[in-house]
Parts: C-alpha cells; structure tokens; sequence
C-alpha cells in the first residue's frame, strides 16, 4: 500500500511563483503610475499657488505696459507680459496680463487675465 504524504509538488510552487511575480510586477507599475500622478498634481498646485500670489500683488500697484521677469523659490521661473488693450476714447484702459510660469520637472502654466484700470483720485 503506498502512503501519500500531503503537501505540494514542485510544479504547483513554480506555478504560484510565477503567478505572484507577474501579480507584483503590476502592483509596482500601478504604484509608479500614481506616484507620477501625485508629483503632477503637487508641481500643478505649486505653480497654481505662485500664480496667484503673483496676481494678488498686481493689485497693488499702478500697472504698465511691459514685460517683468523672475524666479520663485529657486526653481519656478515666471514672466509676466502686461499689454493695453485697443478702447474707445474716454473709456478706462483694460489691460491684458499673460503670466507664463515654468516649473521643476518641465511642468508648465499659462494664464492670461483682464483688468480695467481705474484712474488715480488725488487726495
């Protein structure tokens, strides 16, 4: 009478091997991908942020034609174009501001924004 010891056969441990390494070489891809999606998402973010402190400062000043240029934290470069808009006579002046911002990794941003001037009141 023959005996049947209980366990698995060098075939079954190969196969299942075999599967868990093609199971884990998906997990790391779909691990990488969101990772990558993560690091877009945050230099999008960054720049979105810039932008509107960029923005928000304009507000401060009397705004002319032009073209100014800088860099943010080290690593964000951003030039600004402000252009005056063809109007009527009489008619406030509207101004065009492009702002183009380069971030790490060649992640870029443009936007473009229109704001009426109005005149300075004497004190």
């Amino acid at each position: 009478m023959k005996v049947r010891i209980a366990g698995f056969t060098l075939l079954e441990m190969i196969a299942s091997l075999a599967l868990l390494a093609v199971l884990v070489t998906v997990m790391l891809v779909a691990f990488g991908q969101a990772n990558r999606s993560l690091v877009q998402v945050r230099d999008t973010d960054r720049l979105s942020q810039v932008a509107r402190s960029l923005l928000d400062g304009l507000s401060d000043y009397r705004l002319q034609p032009g073209e100014t240029r800088g860099e943010i934290a080290g690593n964000i470069f951003w030039v600004q174009r402000i252009s005056q808009l063809p109007g009527e006579p009489g008619q406030l002046p509207i101004l065009r501001i492009d702002l183009q911002l380069q971030g790490p990794a060649a992640s870029s941003w443009r936007l473009s924004s229109l704001i009426v001037q109005t005149p300075r009141v004497s004190p």
